[in-house]
This record gives C-alpha cells, structure tokens and sequence, in this order.
C-alpha cells in the first residue's frame, strides 16, 4: 500500500513536470487515464499560474523595463524550475535575481538580476519589523569627546547596496510620472540605501563615505569605527552633514554608549 508521503511526492513530481504523469497514474489513480491526465493539467495551470503571478507582482520595475509578456514568460518558467518551498506566496521569487541571470533571454540584459535583488529587498523591507521609538538621548546628554564611543540603532526598515550598476538612476527613471532626462550610463556603478517611508520605499543614491558609515553603523560597529571608515573611503566625508541627514530621516533611531565605553 503506498503511504500518503509517497503520494504527495509523486503528485508533487507530475505537476511540475508533466512527464512524470505516468508514475501517478501507475502508482496511485484508477479509471479513465484521459481523465486523470486532464485533471492533473488543469491542476498544474492553476498552481503554476498562481506561483507565475506572485513572482510578477513582486517585481513592478522589472514589468515596466521590459514589459508585462517578458516578465509573465520569465516568472512561468520559473515557476516550473524552482520550487516553492513555503505555503506563504509572499516568500516565493527570492532568488529571481539568480534565475535571471540564467535565463537566457535576459543575457542581453547584464544588469536584470541586480535590478531583481533590489526589488527583492524592497519586498523584504516592507515585511521588516516595526522601527523603534526614536530616542536619541544619548547622543544629546554624551560629551562630545566620547562620541566615538556611541553606538547607533537603524530602522530595521533599510538595505544597503553596493553595485556595479547605476541601479539609483535605473530606478528613478522607471518611476510613474518621471519625464525628465531618460538616458542611463550602465557603466557606472552606485551604492544605494534603500529605506521604507510609510508605505513607499525610498531609493536614494550614497557616496562611499556615506556607503561605509551606514554599514558600519548597521553593522552595529562605534560611531568612531564609521567615521574612520568612511573618511578612509572619501576624503571629502561631511560627518556632521551625513549624520543629521540621516537622523532627520529617521535611518538612525536610537544612540547609547558601547559597553566597552
């Protein structure tokens, strides 16, 4: 008698791949096989229906660069390649980004997948957990000649990315409404914070001193070690301008002095 696990794993094998239909059939199903083989199908275009339209929905940008056609072909082959392995379709279509580099109507399209992973951890950005209360006490009530000792808290809320393409600018063109100047020079390389803002994420383009800061800061590194950074990456670091920035935008939450203080 074949277990329930058994059954579960062959149906699982013929949705995804209609040649397996047969050890289905042989192990597990009784009457008409015409009629067995038509239900499976249509069982098959419904969860991977279902798994193409999630994939679509989690990447707009994507839609807008290329096309509704090419994105609907590009997340049903997916569908078919990657398995799904969470019931909660908010999870599926993480490594897009790899798919697409694989995908061979998108080689033409070197920087796709790079595009993909930004719109991925935009997704996770709005799933982030709650930011905390903003309290900055510390910063205010700690002499200045022992700042290098703070500690910073980040609004969960955020992703840094360091890229090899202009990924601020494919953005913002890409944006409803944008008219202004289209062109995009795919030769240059960005670094990017994205940041939640209600219910929009903001995409905002950094310098390497700001790039280094925001990660040793989220790193959970001193203020003293972000600075050092940051200067070592970019003579031209503005610590004061970079900080009220960010706190004005509240990436920085909290302050308080490092134990080793």
């Amino acid at each position: 008698m074949n277990s329930l696990r058994s059954l579960q794993q062959d149906f699982c094998l013929a949705i995804f791949n209609e040649k397996k239909d047969d050890i289905l059939l042989r192990q597990h199903c009784v009457g008409s096989a015409t009629r067995v083989r038509a239900g499976i199908a249509t069982y098959r275009r419904s969860i991977l229906a279902n798994l193409a339209n999630a994939v679509v929905e989690t990447y707009p940008l994507l839609q807008n660069i290329l096309g509704i056609d090419f994105v609907q072909e590009a997340a049903r082959v997916y569908a078919i390649d990657r398995l799904s392995h969470s019931g909660d379709l908010n999870a599926y279509g993480g490594d897009f980004s790899g798919f697409l580099a694989c995908y061979s109507p998108a080689r033409e399209y070197p920087w796709l997948p790079a595009v993909a992973d930004m719109e991925w951890r935009i997704q996770l950005i709005y799933g982030a957990k709650d930011a905390p209360a903003l309290n900055l006490s510390a910063f205010q009530s700690v002499p200045p000649e022992q700042w290098e000792a703070l500690k910073f808290g980040m609004d969960p809320g955020h992703a840094l990315i360091k890229s090899d393409w202009p990924l601020g600018r494919i953005w913002e063109v890409n944006q409803p409404g944008y008219s202004d100047d289209m062109r995009v020079e795919f030769n240059e390389p960005q670094s990017i914070l994205l940041h939640r803002k209600g219910f929009d994420t903001a995409v905002d383009s950094l310098t390497q001193g700001e790039f280094d800061f925001l990660s040793h800061l989220s790193q959970g590194d001193t203020l003293g070690q972000a600075v050092e950074s940051a200067v070592y990456a970019d003579e031209n670091f503005d610590f004061q301008a970079t900080l009220q920035r960010f706190i004005g935008s509240s990436l920085i939450r909290t302050a308080f002095l490092s134990e080793t203080s």
